[in-house]
């Protein structure tokens, strides 16, 4: 699997940005960072990171989702700076080596883009961004000391590709954190905001979603009607109302179970697009156990009346968090997913071990 994260912003708020993303980082008087409703680019919500008007340096709101150490990265979104151009410097995302910076993508105060390797300038752009439009920025890095190379596209069009270049900052030349958001490269006193929305996050293994994806919308659907199983307990009403919320609310509403290999699913909404290319379906579901031992749950997906479960389980912690799983292809044909294939299915999740307390699942595509 190569599409390995994704996020459309808009299945949960900024309460929950952690159970999402490993971590929310805020540093400086006035940082930020928040889900905001009606600021992403399809009058849906939007990441907006508030950099703050503190002078210190890597001060700024940033959010951080840890993976795993790969050698390739792919990382796209729509950005959009509000108000006035900075004075100075923005780190606006960047990849990490457990928590040690790598190698970063940042707007400058004339608005071109560049790549450094911690710091160190390895190329910019004649292009510069505008204030308050809205761009789909992807940027694919290669991390080694000798062969690296990192590549910026701005709506779809290349505007810097740099090859046999020095990517590796640290003792590994891989990166397991992708980073989002304003980082204040200088000690200056601005404040700005901008707006991420549409990310995708691939590696460069396997054979599909391993390059750029092209200007990629990451749309989230909610259940909306009972599926084939309600085999958990629903806190009121019927399963599907307690997880059809757009954001969380714990144990507010909830299905709980006891039972290995109980079910629940669901059917959803369409998405927007009649046509076009679906790269992969990922299921979410926001879970956490209510007692002791290890408690395990499972996503599935439901297509002309055969389950197929994903192979990846999760174990359940005592808080809240959302478990991930994704499909690259329909696997009823192991082929691209349809838009058509996607507005029949049923998803949800099963019981492996015995927890109790699932809610909020949603199913998010990115198209």
């Amino acid at each position: 699997m190569v599409f390995r994260f994704g996020d459309s912003f808009d299945h949960y708020v900024t309460a929950d940005l952690t159970e999402k993303w490993t971590a929310s980082v805020v540093l400086g008087s006035g940082a930020a960072n928040a889900i905001s409703a009606g600021n992403g680019r399809n009058g849906t919500a939007s990441y907006r990171s508030t950099s703050g008007n503190a002078t210190t340096v890597g001060s700024g709101g940033r959010i951080q989702k840890t993976i795993d150490a790969q050698s390739v990265w792919v990382v796209g979104f729509s950005f959009r700076l509000n108000t006035t151009w900075p004075v100075s410097q923005y780190i606006i995302a960047e990849l990490l080596d457990a928590s040690s910076a790598q190698v970063d993508l940042r707007a400058n105060a004339d608005g071109t883009l560049s790549i450094t390797r911690a710091g160190t300038t390895l190329g910019t752009t004649a292009f510069a961004l505008s204030v308050d439009t809205t761009y789909y920025i992807e940027w694919k890095t290669t991390i080694n000391d000798t062969t690296g190379a990192s590549e910026i596209r701005v709506n779809g069009d290349s505007k810097l590709a740099l090859s046999g270049i020095d990517t590796q900052a640290t003792a590994n030349a891989t990166a397991n954190q992708i980073q989002l958001g304003l980082e204040k490269t200088a000690g200056v006193n601005t404040n700005h905001n901008a707006d991420y929305d549409d990310h995708y996050v691939c590696d460069g293994t396997g054979a599909t979603n391993n390059d750029f994806l092209g200007d990629s919308r990451n749309q989230a659907i909610l259940p909306d009607g009972a599926g084939n199983y309600a085999q958990w307990t629903p806190s009121a009403g019927s399963n599907y109302q307690n997880v059809d919320e757009a954001a969380p609310d714990d144990d507010t509403t909830y299905n709980s179970d006891s039972v290995a290999a109980d079910k629940d699913s669901f059917s959803y909404g369409a998405i927007t697009p009649t046509s076009g290319t679906v790269r992969a379906v990922a299921v979410h579901a926001s879970a956490r156990k209510d007692d002791a031992g290890s408690r395990t749950i499972q996503a599935l997906v439901r297509i002309s009346g055969t389950d197929y479960n994903h192979a990846t389980t999760y174990s359940l912690g005592d808080s809240y968090l959302y478990y991930t799983w994704i499909w690259e292809t329909n696997p009823a044909t192991s082929a691209a997913w349809t838009v058509m294939e996607v507005n029949a299915l049923e998803a949800g999740y099963q019981l492996v071990g015995s927890p109790r307390a699932s809610r909020a699942v949603t199913a998010s595509l990115s198209t």
